[in-house]
């Protein structure tokens, strides 16, 4: 299966997950998670995990720049935030002309409340970039990804939008059968809505 496939199998599947457990939050007890009809007063320090810990399945479409050219594509980023602390894992599908990438990375970083409404965010990235041209490569990489999110006071499908940059380095070097490099250095733009998958409040 092309990285392309997978990448796409990947983010269906996250789809169903943040649906299904979603589904299942909601309720009446102290880990539910608020309905579509409740207000939360400051969404911001909520989301950033400020009375316990959040689970958001963040999904997004992204477009960038890399070694092989323009990309496009997709992101599913899983991330449990507590105390402005997140940790996680972001998968990127990067299709560009000639190379299609699934880079598979762990992120830790920090969430900071902006006002009642926004937060933003820095996580440092650490990984897999695999990579799809005449051959197959894997590369370890690291990077960041910075940005910003907005939580409104109504709940809809998704708990927040955001806004954020992801910048990639591969650490080793791998050339095409011309001799040209496909890995080196990607940096993408990408859109997002975040699906709370489960708020549990500190005792």
């Amino acid at each position: 299966m092309h990285a392309r496939g997978l990448a796409w199998v990947l983010a269906a599947g996250a789809v169903a997950v943040g649906a299904t457990a979603r589904a299942e939050a909601i309720g009446d007890g102290p880990e539910a998670t608020p309905r579509t009809t409740d207000v939360i007063a400051d969404p911001a320090p909520w989301m950033a995990g400020a009375d316990g810990r959040v689970v958001t399945d963040d999904l997004g479409v992204v477009s960038g720049s890399g070694p092989t050219g323009w990309m496009n594509g997709a992101s599913v980023a899983l991330t449990s935030r507590s105390n402005r602390i997140g940790a996680g894992v972001l998968t990127q599908l990067l299709s560009a002309p000639t190379t299609d990438r699934l880079q598979g990375l762990g992120e830790f970083g920090l969430f900071q409340p902006i006002g009642s409404r926004w937060n933003g965010f820095a996580l440092a990235l650490a990984g897999v970039d695999f990579l799809y041209h005449a051959d197959h490569w894997a590369a370890p990489a690291a990077g960041a990804r910075v940005g910003v999110e907005w939580n409104p006071t109504w709940r809809s499908v998704f708990a927040s939008f955001g806004l954020s940059l992801t910048a990639v380095g591969d650490l080793t070097a791998a050339h095409d059968e011309a001799g040209r490099a496909v890995t080196g250095f990607t940096a993408v733009f990408a859109l997002s809505g975040s699906l709370v998958l489960s708020h549990a409040k500190r005792p």
